[in-house]
């Protein structure tokens, strides 16, 4: 089903691939890719990028990734297949029965998908009609409701785009989940969180380590909402009360104890983890995708 285009700014000066052509268009040195049936999401994922390029570079200094490409997300096997690196495509279809059914699964949650090929980081967002099909209930425990679908498919782009500037900072799940949240908040202007979420942010940040986020599964939504909720809310009080700290953190890879014990100081924070000051990450547990869930 051809889509029907939103009304857009006037003013671009972008080169535009004719009526019928696959779109790949430059946004602010991110390829964005779509087939021509999703020209109008190809559209809005244009002037997304645009946004959150200049957005990500302004207020926090990140730098946009060499080969980054948003592609319209319509199939997880598809989507693997087109951005991967040459040399990892044999590798992706020999092994398809141990990763394909784990895909699918993330595939029906996540509005988007960033993959961190290295030197092509890639990110996937898909288009209205199946963030229409897709299961929300877990996104609207969380964000606040986007009845404009494009501007869904917007919010996603930026969120996941996100994940693709600190992909090289290796963030622990907590920061790299909440900076993507609160960079939608700040490319729309507003705040897409529902304010009751502030009382699940519960977790300490001592206790979100390496593996904690992979551990949780997709269906425990209980889990996602506390880690997803935490994050936001702990990455906006940095940004409010420690600024510079933020800064510090994405400028540079570190520890994920480090960055605990950092922000517990700053922030004042009571810790359960005696670890988090003795050099070392904490043996505890990490959602085992990096979607970002669908409003």
């Amino acid at each position: 089903m051809d889509e029907t285009a939103p009304a857009r700014s006037s003013g671009s000066s972008r080169s535009r691939p004719a009526a019928g052509e696959a779109g790949r268009v430059d946004a602010g040195g991110v390829a964005v890719v779509f087939p021509p049936a999703h020209a109008a999401t190809g559209e809005v994922l244009v002037d997304a990028v645009e946004a959150t390029v200049t957005t990500l570079g302004d207020r926090w200094g990140l730098q946009v990734p060499g080969g980054c490409e948003v592609h319209v997300l319509t199939d997880p096997d598809a989507f693997l297949r087109a951005t991967a690196p040459p040399r990892w495509r044999w590798l992706l279809g020999v092994t398809r029965p141990l990763w394909r059914t784990r895909a699918e699964r993330v595939f029906a949650l996540a509005g988007g998908w960033m993959q961190p090929w290295r030197g092509r980081p890639a990110v996937g967002v898909k288009p209205p009609e199946l963030l229409a099909r897709a299961e929300t209930r877990l996104g609207e425990r969380l964000f606040l409701p986007v009845p404009d679908p494009f501007e869904k498919v917007g919010h996603i782009a930026t969120h996941e785009l996100t994940h693709a500037f600190t992909a090289h900072l290796r963030l622990p799940p907590w920061l790299n989940e909440g900076l993507a949240m609160l960079a939608v908040d700040h490319v729309v202007g507003r705040s897409t969180v529902r304010e009751d979420s502030r009382e699940l942010a519960r977790l300490d940040p001592a206790t979100l380590g390496r593996r904690a986020y992979r551990r949780v599964q997709p269906r425990d939504h209980d889990a996602l909402i506390e880690l997803y909720a935490t994050g936001y809310w702990l990455t906006r009080r940095l940004e409010d009360e420690a600024p510079a700290l933020l800064a510090e953190l994405l400028s540079r890879r570190r520890p994920h104890h480090e960055v605990a014990r950092l922000t517990t100081e700053a922030l004042e924070l009571e810790t359960s983890n005696p670890s988090i000051g003795e050099g070392r990450d904490a043996p505890v547990r990490q959602p085992e995708s990096g979607g970002s869930y669908q409003e």
